[in-house]
């Protein structure tokens, strides 16, 4: 290791590799009648830079529908 090289934690954002301590981090949740949504969010200077979101589904797949594909 360098001199130059540091240890501070970085994540890939819409503006290249940002230092984790510059961002501003926003989860939320959302609940609909079908689905429980989780929304990971990191802002910098108000911008949206990282987003990932994850679903689930409150009614699943049924055995008609797998039937049905076979």
């Amino acid at each position: 290791m360098t001199a130059a090289h540091t240890t501070e934690p970085l994540i890939y954002t819409t503006m290249g590799n940002v230092p984790i301590a510059s961002l501003e981090h926003r989860p939320h949740w959302e609940e609909t009648p079908t689905a429980i949504v989780f929304v990971d969010e990191y802002f910098l200077d108000g911008q949206s830079v990282k987003r990932g979101v994850n679903v689930l589904s409150k009614h699943g797949i049924t055995g008609e529908a797998v039937a049905n594909q076979l």
